[in-house]
């Protein structure tokens, strides 16, 4: 992957390795952190040897709580931010490349065919998953104790299911499509992280989104209008099981979550236009060095509320809360 050359329409990008003794850490005008420093200490040797004009670039497409080694530690970022530009899925970045957008039509599309998704299906619910130690929630207890009361096939290292569903395979898009509701559970709970497990299923789109992850506030902002379902509107296990039923057994109401694909359209973004060290990504950044604003620009920071400080737990109800871990057990704050 590195080191890699791109032509792009404002000049040309070359990316290189480089550690922290080698010269072209020095000699680089941009450096991109695309990883975790797993030693703290690393950090204060990298702001000794950074020189003036370098730009640092902070780059995820993964939640905060997974890439708390990715920032520095709070002492090397009291009354600034280090880094000049981020690169991340939320809207408040520099750059924000969300894993997918939703698009309002101009005007109403009667021209979208009625279709009864209702009778397309003929199993009930689907989850996948093979990461199941999951970092802030017990996220693979939950979806068993779920399949308590309702059937849930699941797929992956943590399911019951012994046929493969590969994640981004298209023999697990058209598997999903036998299911009336797709279980979109991500791994941790953080402001405007909507990964594609919803947008793949909005983009297949012939089944309903469970969801838990950001706020409700969030999905409805950046997600179709009444395009989903969140666990955070019910107040036991049971109701949304018996809701889901309830859905599931009238043809109107489960037929209204569609009723978006006439005022709109929603689109996935691929891994590659994600991830800087790629030709679009990075043609992006060109793009954002050479407008002119990157001296006017603050970033975000990363501690605060849009980043790091957005991770308030995956829920405030106290059925949905026991299942977090408790702050320290895996992971611990900087």
């Amino acid at each position: 992957m590195v080191p890699e050359r791109y032509d792009c329409q404002n000049g040309i990008v070359n990316f290189q390795r480089a550690d922290i003794n080698s010269f072209k850490f020095r000699r680089s005008k941009v450096v991109i952190f695309a990883g975790g420093l797993k030693d703290k200490s690393l950090w204060k040797r990298l702001l000794a040897k950074r020189t003036p004009r370098q730009i640092w670039v902070f780059t995820t497409d993964e939640s905060p709580l997974t890439t708390m080694d990715y920032i520095p530690p709070k002492q090397y970022n009291i009354g600034r931010n280090i880094f000049n530009v981020t690169y991340t899925y939320h809207s408040k970045s520099d750059i924000s490349v969300p894993y997918g957008r939703y698009q309002p039509y101009a005007t109403f599309n009667d021209d979208e065919i009625d279709v009864d998704y209702h009778k397309l299906h003929h199993k009930f619910a689907m989850w996948m998953s093979s990461h199941c130690d999951t970092i802030s929630w017990d996220r693979t207890k939950f979806v068993k104790d779920l399949a308590e009361y309702m059937p849930i096939d699941r797929f992956g290292k943590c399911g019951n299911m012994t046929e493969e569903c590969k994640r981004r395979s298209s023999e697990c898009g058209w598997l999903q499509r036998d299911y009336m509701f797709i279980l979109a559970f991500e791994n941790s709970c953080c402001e405007e992280y909507i990964s594609e497990k919803f947008w793949k299923v909005l983009s297949t789109g012939v089944s309903i989104p469970v969801v838990i992850g950001a706020k409700k506030e969030d999905y409805k902002r950046l997600g179709p209008p009444n395009s989903f379902i969140h666990v955070d509107d019910f107040n036991s296990m049971q109701e949304l099981a018996s809701y889901l039923q309830k859905v599931a057994n009238n043809s109107v109401t489960y037929n209204s979550f569609f009723k978006w694909k006439k005022f709109g359209t929603v689109s996935q973004t691929g891994f590659h236009d994600r991830r800087i060290v790629y030709n679009k990504s990075a043609c992006l950044l060109m793009d954002f060095l050479k407008n002119g604003v990157l001296e006017k620009k603050e970033t975000f920071d990363l501690y605060g509320s849009s980043w790091l400080g957005g991770c308030k737990g995956c829920s405030s109800k106290a059925w949905i809360a026991k299942y977090g871990y408790t702050p320290g057990k895996h992971f611990t704050a900087n």
